[in-house]
């Protein structure tokens, strides 16, 4: 059972949580897990930074070591975590970790970031690159039905199902319908 003790705790800034807390939903979860359990080893341990092995984060979170590094590197693009040497650390200046700016509390006052043109662009002009959608059941139904109304086929099968004295009437029908056609 666990019995967590009130005396026995990490001392943090509350400005630098809330700044993590609010760019969170920008990292993966491996991101999210490895950046808490750097921060755990090194301000739990009153340390600004510690040398931490891949083996002791892969014992003690489950994550498998190629993973571990993979997200380190991510992180350290990000620059939400420093290295020195061997060591890690919490990056604690928030406003330089590489990611969008706008997610910030407004009482920080850091201004909006600018986007990029192509993003710019990309929306002015459409989703021209994004891939053709796949037919569903609705959408093939739809489409057969437009090729039956254009072509004979719809005449052949309603003359199928008239009564056998009226194939004259239906050869006039289709003499009629040509007729409008050409006239299209």
């Amino acid at each position: 059972m666990a019995n967590p003790q009130p005396d026995i705790f990490t001392r943090f800034s509350n400005e630098l949580i809330d700044a993590y807390i609010t760019a969170s939903r920008f990292l993966s979860p491996y991101e999210n897990t490895i950046w808490l359990y750097i921060f755990r080893r090194t301000y739990g341990f009153h340390k600004k930074e510690d040398w931490i092995a891949l083996k002791q984060i892969e014992e003690q979170i489950g994550i498998r070591q190629p993973h571990v590094a993979r997200t380190k590197k991510k992180l350290l693009s990000k620059n939400m975590i420093i290295k020195n040497g061997h060591k890690v650390g919490i990056q604690k200046n928030y406003e330089e970790w590489n990611i969008p700016k706008w997610v910030y509390p407004i009482r920080y006052n850091i201004p909006k970031q600018v986007l990029p043109k192509q993003v710019i662009k990309l929306t002015q002009t459409g989703n021209k690159n994004l891939p053709k959608q796949v037919d569903t059941k609705e959408s093939i139904k739809e489409n057969n039905k437009r090729k039956e109304k254009g072509n004979s086929f719809s005449l052949k099968t309603k003359a199928k199902n008239q009564p056998k004295g009226g194939m004259a009437n239906v050869l006039a029908n289709l003499a009629n319908n040509s007729q409008a056609a050409k006239k299209l």
